[in-house]
């Protein structure tokens, strides 16, 4: 079977690229990733992506000629937009599409309809925040018709081209995959979504890292700089409870806006000065992980789900982990058991001086460890490919 993923230039991809180029004696794996048609492809330089050797780079007016140039049996997308939305019905019936997808693609779409709808995605300061953003970014008259057709597509009273680009593609797509196995029966209820479930996880199929403990009483907010983190009322919450006894490390160098960056800055620099600790610049693995390990606290103020990855960290460390008792992630952590904490009852002055026990870290480590372990992420792949491969014998 001759598989090809269309990619995003991303951190998590050459992960995905080592799992997918170990698993499967028959399969074969090619990477693609489309650039705007102004770009060189000749010059292109990857900003995350360390293995770009494995990677075609390819213009959208060539997607469809390469998948038949190189007889692609089946087609995986890293993201819904990994490719442009027009293309994905263009695609041959007998070759079966997986999504994979992000957090952006559902709750936060670029058509101005988020396919998962939330009834707070951003908390009121930060809200006012993304709408400074967006208006400083679009100018007055942009950001006036913006607001307006915004309102008009979330009240379907208009329906804009890219709305009806996802409509169509959603029509196409065969397998889905969530980030967390709750998105797939949210997105059930969408009535152009007829996809079947696959599992995937963005996780080592090898495990070759040493087991590190938190080993400080800092702080972690958040996992990027995206605004869904909610940084600003997470840090007015931190100052109206009084705690400041410890650093607060916010990772702000991976996605977001520079504009709503430099606002959290100036907010955290305002009301905790050197105890707030942005991270602006991406940092490599080993080095991050060693911020994060100095973090028995961690904090995720997301309403979606969203940092899976830095929440998996923080169970290996053994980190006590904060989260709204409303948002998708605290019902999904403790729908599988795990022993987790909520930002409005337990996130105090107590709370944050008491780390989590011996026995209660080891314990999210040893479950966690039980639901991603190298055998399980080894047969979610074997899985998906036998979907595939059935899909094709079928058509």
């Amino acid at each position: 079977m001759n598989i090809l993923n269309f990619v995003t230039d991303d951190k998590f991809l050459d992960l995905a690229i080592i799992n997918h180029d170990s698993v499967g004696d028959n399969v074969s794996n090619r990477f693609a990733l489309v650039i705007n048609p102004a770009g060189s492809k000749e010059s292109y330089e990857f900003k995350y992506i360390k293995t770009g050797s494995r990677i075609d780079i390819l213009y959208p007016n060539e997607i469809i000629r390469y998948i038949d140039t190189y007889a692609i049996d089946a087609i995986i997308l890293h993201s819904l937009y990994s490719i442009p939305l027009k293309i994905i019905p263009k695609i041959k019936q007998n070759i079966p599409i997986l999504w994979l997808a992000w957090g952006y693609d559902i709750y936060e779409n670029p058509t101005g309809t988020p396919l998962i709808k939330l009834d707070k995605l951003y908390l009121p300061h930060t809200k006012i925040a993304v709408d400074l953003t967006n208006a400083q970014r679009r100018g007055p008259i942009k950001n006036k018709l913006a607001l307006l057709r915004d309102y008009l597509l979330s009240h379907k009273i208009i329906k804009t081209s890219q709305v009806r680009n996802v409509e169509k593609a959603l029509k196409r797509i065969n397998f889905f995959s969530g980030i967390i196995d709750m998105e797939y029966k949210l997105m059930k209820n969408i009535p152009d979504f007829k996809a079947e479930e696959s599992v995937y996880v963005y996780s080592p199929l090898s495990n070759n890292a040493k087991h590190i403990s938190s080993s400080g009483i800092n702080i972690l907010l958040g996992n990027s700089a995206n605004p869904t983190n909610n940084h600003i009322d997470i840090l007015n919450i931190l100052k109206e409870r009084g705690i400041d006894s410890s650093k607060i490390i916010v990772p702000l160098n991976y996605g977001g806006s520079p504009i709503y960056t430099n606002t959290v800055c100036q907010h955290g620099d305002k009301l905790f000065g050197e105890q707030f600790a942005p991270l602006v610049t991406f940092l490599e693995k080993e080095v991050y992980t060693e911020y994060i390990r100095s973090c028995g606290f961690v904090i995720i103020g997301t309403m979606r789900q969203q940092a899976m990855g830095n929440i998996h960290l923080a169970l290996d460390m053994g980190a006590k982990i904060f989260l709204f008792k409303d948002s998708i992630l605290y019902r999904y952590l403790r729908d599988k058991g795990y022993i987790v904490f909520t930002i409005e009852e337990d996130l105090t002055r107590e709370g944050l001086s008491l780390p989590l026990s011996k026995e209660d870290a080891e314990y999210n480590r040893d479950l966690k460890n039980k639901l991603l372990s190298k055998k399980w992420n080894k047969n979610a792949m074997l899985r998906i490919y036998d979907q595939l491969q059935n899909y094709i014998l079928n058509h």
